[in-house]
C-alpha cells in the first residue's frame, strides 16, 4: 500500500479530513423539461469560473467538478463549510440544493 514508513503519518492525517460534498443528478427521475430546469439554474454555480471562488470573509474555495462517468458533481466545500459559508455563491448553492435536492 505504501512505499516506505515515512507514508504512514500524511496517510493517516489524510484519512481524517473531512471528504467534499458530492452529488448526482438523476436525469430519470423526473420529466427532462423539469431536469433541464433544476440545470439551467445550477449553470452558474456549478460552471463557476475562475481558480477560486467566494466563501466567506477573505477565504475562498475550489469550484465545482463535474464527474462525467456517474453524471455527478463534487463541491470545493465539505458539509459543515457548506453549512457555514456566508458568501453569495455559497447561499445560491445552499439555496440551490435544498430546491432540487432529494
Amino acid at each position: 500500500l505504501l512505499k516506505s514508513e515515512e507514508e504512514w503519518g500524511p496517510f493517516l492525517a489524510s484519512l481524517s479530513l473531512p471528504l467534499p460534498v458530492t452529488f448526482r443528478i438523476n436525469r430519470g427521475l423526473h420529466a427532462p423539461e423539469v431536469v433541464e430546469r433544476c440545470l439551467q439554474q445550477a449553470h452558474e454555480i456549478l460552471y463557476a469560473s475562475g481558480g477560486t471562488l467566494p466563501f466567506d470573509a477573505g477565504e475562498w474555495v475550489m469550484p465545482a467538478k463535474r464527474i462525467a462517468w456517474a453524471d455527478g458533481w463534487q463541491l470545493g466545500v465539505n458539509r459543515v463549510q457548506l453549512k457555514r459559508g456566508s458568501s453569495e455563491y455559497m447561499k445560491a448553492l445552499r439555496e440551490w440544493l435544498g430546491l432540487w435536492g432529494t
